[in-house]
């Protein structure tokens, strides 16, 4: 699957994020899989990217 992962902390530039593979997740016992077809970015997880809110260079910025 593709992710936006955060690339480097700091003012949003065109350097902030990278787009990444990731394995698809094998849902769990009682877990379903969902395709997501388009997400929303909420002024939090640009928070995230400029180091208002931290997160780990290199780490999903979603949960």
């Amino acid at each position: 699957m593709k992710a936006q992962v955060i690339r480097r902390h700091g003012p949003l530039g065109a350097d902030s994020l990278d787009l990444a593979l990731r394995p698809v997740p094998e849902p769990g016992a009682g877990e379903i899989l969902v395709r997501v077809l388009a997400c929303g970015v909420c002024r939090t997880d640009l928070h995230v990217v400029e180091a208002i809110s931290r997160s780990c260079p290199g780490r999903d910025p979603g949960p």
